[in-house]
């Protein structure tokens, strides 16, 4: 029997041209999920919307997810960050185009922001995936992002690139976080009969490995400053953990969230009966 999926709107969100410290992996990381996601879609993709760099402007950003509110309530909303995040006064903040760390907070998006604009989103699913630093935050306040956005949609999932006080590795290709995720959502030995794989768990099992992967980025990093003659740095960094990226998952576990399908493995059988 053919399961069939629900229609999926996108909105992935990217900011690589930071004035003072620039993210040159963030679009590659987004388009490898954007080709897993499109190249698996499990169900058909109804509406897609980039902003990159200029066009990721704090304004254009609310206003591109309040947009999302012209989706049916069947369909599936995905919505992906990948930038900055900033951690002030115990609070986490995304940090669109034009922002800076100094910048004025007016001129960030709180997490109350955020979760205002996702609110009027009127779907059965939305998957936010915000894959920047100090995101967990997000998962820490109950705003109408966590409790109630759980409670009046069928289906919701916010994952964090890692926890609201620590760092998301991310490199000139790329970070760890969502080459693993990308992994995950295309591998068979986690689809259900109908090759059906969900973020609930794609997540589980990337948890799993990433801290091996994490481990090594942070030996390269080690490494490299060692290197350059940066000794206290280097040992800042192998001691602080801050730099011990873990992601974090909120979601309903009772409803499995399909993101993804791939062709299901086959067990055979006992040649004798």
């Amino acid at each position: 029997m053919d399961v069939q999926g629900k229609p999926k709107w996108f909105l992935f969100i990217t900011i690589k041209s930071y004035p003072h410290d620039p993210l040159p992996g963030v679009m590659l990381d987004a388009q490898r999920l954007y080709k897993v996601l499109s190249d698996n879609a499990d169900g058909e993709i109804l509406w897609s919307q980039w902003l990159n760099d200029s066009l990721a402007t704090k304004k254009n950003i609310l206003k591109e997810i309040q947009n999302l509110g012209r989706a049916s309530l069947s369909a599936q909303v995905i919505i992906y960050f990948g930038g900055h995040g900033r951690r002030i006064d115990g609070a986490s903040y995304l940090l669109p185009y034009g922002a800076h760390w100094d910048s004025h907070l007016r001129d960030m998006i709180s997490m109350e922001e955020l979760g205002a604009a996702v609110e009027k989103i009127g779907v059965e699913e939305i998957v936010l995936i915000l894959d920047c630093c100090y995101s967990g935050g997000l998962l820490g306040l109950a705003t109408s992002l966590t409790e109630d956005l759980l409670q009046q949609v069928d289906k919701a999932c916010i994952i964090a690139a890692t926890r609201a006080q620590r760092a998301a590795l991310e490199g000139d290709t790329g970070g760890v976080f969502i080459p693993t995720l990308c992994e995950a959502l295309t591998n068979p030995l986690l689809s259900n009969e109908h090759g059906q794989i969900a973020i609930q768990i794609a997540f589980d099992w990337t948890v799993q490995i990433i801290q091996e992967r994490v481990d090594a980025m942070i030996r390269k990093l080690v490494e490299s400053l060692e290197q350059q003659g940066q000794h206290i740095e280097a040992e800042r960094v192998h001691e602080n953990p801050v730099y011990k990226q873990k992601p974090v998952c909120i979601c309903r576990r009772d409803r499995p969230i399909f993101l993804t399908r791939v062709k299901p493995l086959v067990i055979a059988g006992d040649s004798n009966g």
